[in-house]
């Protein structure tokens, strides 16, 4: 294996939604669930690079626009 990099795409909506789990997921106390650091910093990483792409989680109606993004990801 290399460090080459590779990409994800993914729309705004799953960007977001993803970015909130991670947020909540990194939040919690879940030591146990790492065999590793690496995976812990590789999930605090991913978390970084949405936080830098999305506008949403700095919007005052981030929680709405949030539940819009999920509603969407549903239908």
């Amino acid at each position: 294996m290399s460090n080459k990099s590779i990409s994800i795409p993914l729309t705004e909506d799953e960007a977001l939604v993803l970015f909130e789990w991670l947020c909540i997921f990194n939040q919690s106390e879940v030591d146990k669930l790492f065999q590793d650091d690496v995976t812990e910093q590789i999930l605090f990483s991913i978390e970084n690079m949405l936080e830098s792409q999305l506008v949403a989680p700095f919007d005052p109606d981030y929680k709405i626009i949030l539940e819009e993004a999920r509603k969407r990801l549903k239908n």
